[in-house]
């Protein structure tokens, strides 16, 4: 959604299509590299190599049901410091 909500920001603002797209990559790129390299960190969690992880990935798994539990353990892996634009006509 992030994405998509900047991709048409720069789109409305820029004079023509390869300026709202040099625009958006510059935007972005910080933003998206952070959470490929966070995806890269989280692989082996999400395959585990043995069944012995796959064991504790599916505990960690239903643990997060637990309300609020998920979301204290994961707050700073969820959280975002990307400061949106106003594309405000």
């Amino acid at each position: 959604m992030t994405e998509a909500y900047v991709l048409a920001g720069e789109l409305h603002r820029a004079p023509d299509v390869p300026s709202a797209l040099r625009a958006y990559e510059e935007r972005l790129r910080s933003f998206v590299h952070d959470k490929q390299v966070g995806a890269e960190q989280f692989r082996g969690f999400f395959v585990p190599s043995s069944r012995f992880w796959q064991s504790v990935r599916d505990l960690a798994v239903n643990a997060m049901r637990v309300p609020g539990l998920g979301g204290w353990l994961l707050s700073r892996e969820l959280r975002d410091d990307l400061v949106l634009p106003d594309y405000a006509p």
